[in-house]
């Protein structure tokens, strides 16, 4: 159950991403010296999944009290199979089943590795095209996508959820109509690369 403070703090961050959206990123940014990130295999439920993982791990090393101490972190790139995927109750138990079973055997086999390497807000921002950044839709979209999945991972981590339970509800955004299967893809890369910055914050407010 959350509260009226997790509720505003929640408010507070979208704030802070539709501000750096409606700012803009430099049309001509500085290359940014970070690896490419893996491509995973399988679906984007379970791609989105290990990329949420990766961002509850980070939470947790900056909010020790609040969680396990986490693994190595990684961000996959995700490709929905359909512009209609996200849009169905099905996708968000996946990612969120995962989340919930898989995660304690990961954050316990491999917690003494973990080392942060998250992107900044301004970096994934300029990483997207440029057609992204201008679009009003996307920003509102990705970032309800982005806080969804953080809101429910911590929920599913901390036991107030169980998405193996097939009748638990969960908050599905409603996408704009006619919107490409490229467009979710990176409305989902999106949420992948700045989960581990918004995720830490939504923990902390547990």
């Amino acid at each position: 159950m959350t509260t009226p403070d997790f509720d505003r703090g929640l408010e507070k961050i979208r704030e802070k991403i539709e501000a750096a959206f409606a700012e803009g990123a430099d049309p001509e940014p500085a290359p940014v010296d970070r690896d490419p990130a893996p491509v995973a295999s399988g679906s984007s439920a379970g791609s989105m999944a290990s990329a949420m993982l990766g961002a509850y791990q980070a939470a947790a090393t900056v909010n020790p009290g609040k969680a396990f101490k986490p693994g190595k972190a990684f961000a996959p790139q995700i490709h929905v199979d359909s512009p209609t995927e996200m849009t169905e109750k099905a996708w968000w138990d996946s990612v969120l089943s995962i989340v919930q079973v898989v995660a304690p055997v990961v954050i316990d086999a491999v917690s003494k590795d973990f080392e942060s390497s998250s992107p900044t807000l301004q970096q994934i921002l300029e990483a997207l095209p440029p057609e992204r950044r201008n679009d009003q839709d996307f920003a509102d979209y990705a970032t309800t996508v982005l806080l969804t999945l953080s809101e429910e991972t911590v929920k599913a981590m901390s036991g107030q959820k169980d998405f193996t339970d097939p009748a638990t509800e969960i908050p599905v955004p409603t996408p704009p109509s006619g919107k490409s299967k490229d467009w979710f893809d990176d409305v989902c890369n999106f949420a992948a690369q700045a989960a581990p910055v918004v995720l830490p914050i939504v923990m902390s407010l547990i």
